[in-house]
């Protein structure tokens, strides 16, 4: 005896053997071909609807891309702008001295 090949779920495989072997159903009746129509238009219709909710959503996150991106650029600016500003600032509180002290008056004329 063959033992079924099991998917994840543990439900046999539908990859070939009997589930590939052509249908017995002969029922060719108008009502049938209505009902089967009725089917595959219910298909396609949540096909579709997924897809469009799919679309509608990627254009929501591609919105609020953009707008990070763009507040990424302004925040790296101001922080850029206050980085330059504290190092080469031209009042005293928060900037930082570029000259040595060996170099600055005040060191020189301590120290004689």
């Amino acid at each position: 005896m063959r033992w079924p090949i099991l998917n994840r779920n543990g439900r046999p495989s539908k990859n070939g053997g009997v589930f590939l072997a052509q249908h017995s159903q002969t029922d060719d009746t108008p009502q049938s071909r209505s009902i089967l129509e009725g089917q595959l238009r219910e298909a396609y219709g949540r096909v579709v609807h997924s897809h469009k909710t799919h679309e509608k959503c990627a254009d929501i996150l591609l919105c609020s891309l953009s707008r990070i991106r763009i507040w990424q650029i302004v925040l790296s600016a101001i922080t850029t702008a206050g980085f330059i500003g504290a190092v080469f600032g031209a009042g005293k509180i928060g900037a930082v001295e570029l000259r040595s002290w060996r170099a600055r008056p005040e060191a020189q004329a301590g120290s004689k």
